[in-house]
């Protein structure tokens, strides 16, 4: 028996040393919860920006030429590049390699979800415009390069739709390293709450 008023030295060591794991853990924690939630505001701030960069091309192309022909062929372009990237953003959340996927990951699908369609569009313009001028950049005659009315006349071709839809694919591969990124933060997270509770008991 200890003499009365007197604390155990051990006893002390130990709760400090379990308070310093605490905190250590809780600690990491925050830092995880922080990286996502950095990564949605950024992915949103990306989202404001595109949609703003979108929406003065729109207007500079009414004000420019307001042929509502070419304004509804770039719009078909735009939306098969769109739909393309939903779907292969849906495609690649739903196959994912964990059976169970984190349950907190602070709103990254959503902002995954409504970016992809807005750089999947954009995209496909891109790309229509990119397989117009192909024979320009490779040293063919500029004769043989079509004209931007003509490109955006009304008239969809299935070249012009090929290339929406492959150029639509590509921005899945920046949403989806960010999908990789925010999977490994929230495993991390739910990995970090079950050690704690298992240290707890």
């Amino acid at each position: 028996m200890e003499p009365p008023g007197q604390t155990n030295p051990p006893k002390e060591i130990a709760r400090e040393a379990i308070r310093q794991v605490k905190h250590a853990f809780n600690v990491y924690q925050d830092s995880l919860r922080h990286s996502l939630v950095r990564a949605r505001n950024y992915t949103y701030l990306a989202i404001a920006l595109i949609a703003f960069i979108t929406y003065f091309l729109l207007c500079a192309v009414i004000l420019w030429n307001s042929n509502q022909p070419a304004i509804g062929s770039a719009m078909a372009y735009y939306m098969i590049g769109a739909i393309t990237g939903l779907f292969v953003r849906f495609y690649n959340e739903t196959n994912t390699k964990n059976d169970v996927a984190p349950p907190d990951d602070y709103g990254q699908f959503i902002s995954r979800l409504i970016a992809t369609p807005l750089l999947s569009g954009l995209a496909a313009i891109g790309g229509v415009l990119v397989t117009a001028t192909l024979p320009a950049l490779s040293g063919q005659s500029v004769q043989n390069t079509p004209e931007l009315g003509s490109i955006f006349n009304g008239t969809v071709t299935l070249e012009y739709l090929l290339a929406a839809a492959l150029f639509g694919y590509a921005p899945n591969l920046i949403v989806g390293n960010l999908q990789q990124r925010a999977r490994r933060y929230s495993t991390d997270l739910q990995n970090s709450k079950g050690e704690v509770s298992s240290k707890d008991n």
